[in-house]
């Protein structure tokens, strides 16, 4: 599973990328995918617990794309706590300009080695002005990561502890099915109960609990950083999940 590991390399040709299904450069024609590639400036590799760059040679930097590795989009309060806000999975697009207008308080880490492929801010921007499809699939991406956090809003506000952690879950194995790598209701899940908590507003003795739970009812176990779904449909019922926001979102 090194695609989602971290140790898969992105290949010197965008054509034989594995992950264009699920980033911004899927729908594109041969000859458009050609001027991708000449916005495509390197290729990085963030070690596990480092943070994304924010500038590269002094400039802010421009556009990035997850290859592989898992990594997390974090705020800090003044208590020294952390709320991670979103886990960045292989196909995700990240705009570096962005992320230092939001200021130091937040940030991007890398949860297991990552590597990027970055793109040439000038180019890439008028790329979005010559390819209208190119410019429909980043709004789509964006609308993507809005039914997300609308998700994540309910868990934290609505759903009890036992559930918000049974639907977390159930989201991040959905994502990986649909990057093609669940094998057998086996996913790769390098999360520690930290993680958990720190995504879900609970405390890590809570979190603790209630995978035991879990654990107990027979639906879930991890093992090895490996997360086995035992039981799918019981689980679904039990948290009112349904894979539909997960789902792209065409824009037209």
């Amino acid at each position: 599973m090194g695609f989602v590991e971290g140790d898969m390399l992105p290949p010197a040709d965008c054509q034989q990328c594995i992950v264009r299904r699920q980033a911004l450069f899927t729908p594109l024609s041969d000859a458009n995918l050609e001027k991708v590639q000449e916005a495509r400036a390197n290729t990085r590799c963030i070690k596990e617990g480092n943070r994304f760059p924010t500038r590269v040679n002094g400039n802010a930097t421009a556009y990035m794309t997850v290859h592989s590795g898992w990594a997390m989009r974090c705020r800090s309060l003044e208590d020294g706590q952390v709320q991670i806000l979103a886990f960045l999975l292989p196909g995700a697009f990240v705009d570096g300009s962005f992320e230092l207008a939001n200021g130091e308080q937040y940030w991007i880490e890398a949860i297991t080695d990552v590597q990027l492929c970055v793109f040439a801010g000038h180019k890439l921007e008028a790329h979005f002005a010559q390819v209208p499809v190119l410019a429909r699939t980043l709004a789509s991406l964006v609308q993507n990561e809005e039914a997300v956090l609308m998700e994540h809003l309910a868990d934290i506000g609505r759903r009890d502890a036992a559930k918000r952690i049974a639907h977390f879950l159930l989201e991040t194995y959905t994502r990986l099915k649909l990057l093609g790598h669940a094998e057998e209701n086996v996913i790769f899940f390098p999360l520690r109960q930290q993680h958990l908590a720190d995504a879900l507003g609970l405390s890590i003795e809570h979190v603790n609990r209630m995978l035991r739970e879990l654990r107990e009812r027979q639906w879930i176990s991890i093992k090895h950083h490996r997360l086995h779904m035992h039981d799918i449909e019981a689980i679904s019922d039990y948290c009112d999940f349904n894979a539909g926001y997960l789902q792209p979102r065409p824009i037209l």
